[in-house]
């Protein structure tokens, strides 16, 4: 519940905001929408969503919130940003 209200509600209220004043926003998600499967890179546009988990899920959630609700954003998806077993 605490993973989902972070990761969905607080990025609703945020894009909730950003709609109100008409700003860009950026929202840094995780390679974690897809499960890790396929047999090339996917393309930037891709709606192939695989979550396997539920972190990977309401990142996926917060996402789709910040493309329903802005019309201007950027949704960044990134891996492996720190910690004791990324390279």
């Amino acid at each position: 519940a605490k993973v989902r209200a972070i990761n969905v509600n607080g990025t609703q209220n945020i894009a909730n905001a950003a709609k109100r004043i008409d700003a860009k926003m950026v929202y840094l998600s995780t390679d974690y929408v897809f499960d890790g499967q396929g047999t090339q890179p996917w393309e930037p546009d891709c709606k192939d969503y695989k979550p396997l988990n539920v972190y990977g899920q309401t990142k996926l959630d917060g996402e789709l919130a910040v493309a329903n609700t802005l019309d201007k954003y950027f949704i960044v998806r990134i891996a492996w940003v720190f910690g004791v077993n990324g390279a």
